[in-house]
């Protein structure tokens, strides 16, 4: 991995400690995921659930046994965290286009 893709290099702005925490958190389990599954088969018969995101709160989760499927799982929700934090961020002056 190189340093811009570390989470504490682009998260160096206005960012509360909470939303830096998740990021990190999210970003250890995705390294975790990935050592498991360096020395684990995908399918190894562990269930993990997951709650329809588009979909009304009153349907019933899915269980998977899959680790790549939780790996982009995890990477869906790592993107859509640093999609918040670059929204947030303000493009109108030079220093906020960096």
């Amino acid at each position: 991995m190189t340093s811009a893709a570390t989470p504490s290099a682009p998260l160096s702005g206005q960012y509360t400690p909470r939303a830096l925490g998740i990021s990190l958190m999210t970003s250890s389990y995705h390294a975790q995921l990935i050592f498991v599954l360096i020395k684990l088969p995908s399918d190894i018969r562990l269930g993990f659930s997951y709650a329809h995101v588009f979909v009304p709160s009153a349907s019933v989760p899915v269980t998977l046994c899959s680790l790549t499927f939780e790996r982009a799982a995890t990477l869906f929700n790592l993107a859509s965290l640093y999609f918040q934090f670059a929204t947030s961020e303000d493009r109108s002056s030079p220093d906020g286009l960096k």
